[in-house]
């Protein structure tokens, strides 16, 4: 799977154990995801999924505690958290168990949704996937991979949580593609992609819908580079290496999942490859998403 040659694509000056931690979180997201969401047999159940996202924030929140060994995934957690304590600051360590926290609860929308044989509201879906996909999570986090700290002011700073949701939303879309023609092998019906719900919310084919979701990537990714720039007039040394390592993980992510054999074992016919017509990267327009959830990030950027 190479998780470790995608860390050091993200953080290329990267400490040796962090690296070795972020590979370890790639690993177990990837797992957790093939066990409990979009393919395995709880992803259709989410009781069993909350009782088991129960067990992992309890230990994630409360490594000390002498509980759930049963549960491999549970031991896991309790294992990354441990290590992250190690070298990490507290500030860094309540930052990643948050966005770990919401990445772990959001997955139960999915699943509900999955047991009735329904697809979510569009923007239900949208909102719980920018933690669901693991992203928003992983890309907070290059500060502590690279051994230093944003100042929490900057942080939490509107335009930062903006370009920090911005590069979650373009992994999220990306792995929606890529890992398309896995998640139809395994079940036809009620895959909750953004390219099957473009469809079903449009009423188009998947191959229009497809092209739907690249143009809505080239949304996301202009408005990334426009927040960028607004940061660089304004952030510490610290803040503006912070918000460069965010955009790694758009090109790195697209990297490796071309070559990871994850993705491209499996083909199902009549999935669409054909680059969009009219591409908005052409044509140097900013122009604002459709999906509600995210379109802040361009209340923000009016004027541009």
């Amino acid at each position: 799977m190479e998780g470790g040659k995608l860390a050091a694509c993200v953080y290329p000056h990267g400490l040796y154990d962090q690296l070795l931690w972020e590979t370890k979180l790639n690993v177990f997201l990837f797992s957790f995801d093939d066990a409990y969401c979009d393919i395995g047999e709880a992803s259709r159940k989410p009781g069993e999924l909350a009782r088991v996202t129960n067990q992992l924030t309890y230990v994630l929140e409360t490594p000390a505690a002498a509980a759930f060994h049963a549960e491999p995934f549970a031991v896991a957690v309790r294992e990354l958290r441990r290590e992250l304590d190690g070298f990490a600051t507290p500030t860094q360590v309540t930052r990643w168990v948050h966005t770990f926290s919401a990445y772990l609860h959001r997955q139960t929308l999915h699943a509900a949704y999955r047991e009735r044989e329904e697809f979510p509201p569009f923007d239900d879906f949208f909102a719980a996937r920018l933690d669901t996909s693991g992203s928003k999570s992983l890309g907070s986090q290059g500060d502590i991979i690279e051994g230093f700290e944003v100042p929490l002011g900057e942080w939490r700073h509107p335009e930062v949580q903006a370009v920090v949701d911005a590069c979650g939303a373009t992994v999220a879309i990306t792995n929606d593609l890529f890992s398309y023609n896995e998640e139809r092998q395994e079940k036809r019906e009620w895959v909750h992609n953004l390219v099957e719900l473009f469809a079903a919310y449009y009423r188009c084919s998947r191959q229009d819908a497809a092209l739907k979701t690249v143009v809505e990537y080239e949304k996301v990714i202009r408005a990334y580079l426009a927040l960028r720039e607004r940061i660089q007039r304004w952030g510490s040394p610290e803040l503006n290496r912070y918000v460069d390592l965010c955009g790694h993980w758009p090109r790195a992510n697209h990297d490796w999942a071309i070559t990871s054999a994850r993705y491209n074992q499996v083909r199902t016919p009549g999935f669409p490859v054909e680059p969009a017509a009219e591409s908005l990267w052409a044509t140097q327009r900013l122009e604002r998403s459709q999906l509600s959830p995210i379109q802040w990030w361009w209340d923000l950027l009016e004027g541009e």
